[in-house]
């Protein structure tokens, strides 16, 4: 619970050193629930107009601006000047020495005492000194003993400060190391996220030309329709039917358009650029495998950030068993019982982070297997949309049903595009992995 207090409260100190300072001392400062804010406050500053974007400066963009890795920074950095103060704490609780010394307590130590200097022939008058002395060194003697009770018991009140300084300042070395795996996590994490919304916009735009193309057509199958219609050969029927299709088609389309836009908006506020709803966004170059290429389990888990913090942790508890105080038998239990915690949890996060890795190989190696399929499938289509034209040209088929026929061709390539953009996403994901995020 100690540890969890501590991380909240750095965070919370990260959090309100990236906050401005806005405060006063000044009541006509403060916000009134019946007046508005100085427009100031609120203005972001003119963002940067971008008409064209790749995955690769989104990517730098979204890492490079991002407030979650500036707070982790400054976290770090709160943690590592925690850490010097407590360790400075702990050197700084110095014990003091006891005396070690006695008055004599007794006539015949006193007598023989050299410091006393009391020549052998003095006489009884000459000592009658001796016994107020005897009864001023008992007196003395039991001061100085209380004394040296209060500085031992002192001295191991600062001991246990200086202990529980020197457990807080190892806590805080191990919170540090930690955070520091949290921010090179959080990059990696911050890129795929980046990477599946480019992708999904990508995929989105894909299906807005489709659904575009789709009702074209059908308006042209309308227009012939209608023509068959004037012949006799066509039913108003037919072309209701036709006309309900195009209506539901551009419903599609707006339902697509609206969310392909509303990805716009949230990824220009991720990048800190000014919305543009024409801005045009590059394709990602990508040749899907065969299969994944796969990296041994054990190399990866060596890599994973979850697993090294467990580690660290691990190391923490150990060390607070070794080095932590304890006045009771059961602080030494609780101890022990943290370190055997922080191994089973080392242990389960083993055995999900296995079943993890093996999951996403997986789920990768049927996304490649899909878009061979799709592939395959789309290049026997285009072979055949070729062999339609040589009919077209030799007035077998009309102008109008190659066209169709071109369209068929079209849905085979978004279908086949749409995989290949699923299978680089998880390519990606495999790659972030590797390098030791990995998703459970």
């Amino acid at each position: 619970m100690r540890k969890t207090i501590v991380y909240g409260t750095i965070a919370a100190m990260a959090i309100a050193c990236a906050q401005p300072a806005f405060a006063s001392s000044s009541a006509e400062d403060t916000a009134a629930a019946d007046a508005a804010l100085d427009s100031s406050f609120a203005d972001e500053g003119e963002l940067e107009r971008v008409d064209s974007l790749d995955l690769e400066t989104a990517l730098s963009r979204a890492i490079n601006d991002s407030d979650n890795l500036a707070l982790l920074e400054l976290k770090y950095e709160a943690l590592g000047q925690k850490q010097k103060d407590l360790e400075k704490t702990a050197d700084d609780l110095e014990e003091a020495e006891p005396p070690n010394y006695a008055l004599p307590g007794s006539a015949g130590s006193i007598l023989s005492d050299p410091d006393y200097q009391i020549p052998e022939d003095a006489t009884p008058d000459q000592l009658l000194w001796l016994g107020p002395v005897v009864e001023n060194n008992a007196i003395t003697n039991g001061l100085m003993q209380g004394m040296i009770g209060m500085i031992e018991g002192m001295n191991g009140l600062i001991a246990s400060q200086r202990n529980q300084a020197e457990v807080a300042a190892k806590q805080m070395e191990n919170n540090r190391a930690n955070t520091e795996l949290d921010q090179a996590e959080a990059k990696e994490g911050i890129a795929l996220q980046m990477t599946g919304q480019y992708i999904q916009l990508l995929g989105e735009r894909k299906q807005i030309e489709l659904l575009e193309d789709y009702i074209e057509v059908l308006e042209g199958d309308v227009a012939k329709a209608e023509a068959l219609q004037q012949a006799g050969m066509a039913s108003a029927d037919d072309i209701e039917q036709l006309q309900r299709q195009i209506a539901a088609q551009k419903d599609s389309l707006k339902t697509v358009s609206n969310n392909y836009q509303l990805g716009l908006v949230q990824l220009s506020f991720d990048l800190g650029i000014a919305y543009n709803p024409d801005v045009s966004l590059e394709p990602v170059e990508f040749t899907v495998p065969a299969a994944a290429d796969r990296t041994d389990t054990e190399t990866i888990l060596a890599g994973s950030f979850e697993l090294k913090r467990l580690y660290n942790n691990i190391n923490q508890a150990e060390w607070e068993k070794d080095h932590t105080d304890t006045s009771t038998s059961y602080g030494d239990s609780y101890l022990q019982t943290s370190v055997e915690l922080a191994e089973k949890q080392a242990d389960q996060a083993k055995t999900d982070l296995r079943k993890a890795i093996e999951s996403l190989y997986t789920e990768a190696d049927n996304a490649y297997s899909s878009y061979a399929a799709a592939a395959r499938v789309l290049e026997e289509q285009r072979r055949d949309y070729e062999k339609m034209k040589l009919r077209y040209e030799y007035g077998l088929i009309s102008a109008h049903d190659l066209n169709d026929f071109a369209f068929q061709v079209q849905q085979y390539e978004t279908k086949a595009e749409i995989a290949r953009l699923q299978a680089f996403m998880l390519s990606r994901q495999i790659e972030a992995m590797e390098r030791g995020f990995i998703q459970s």
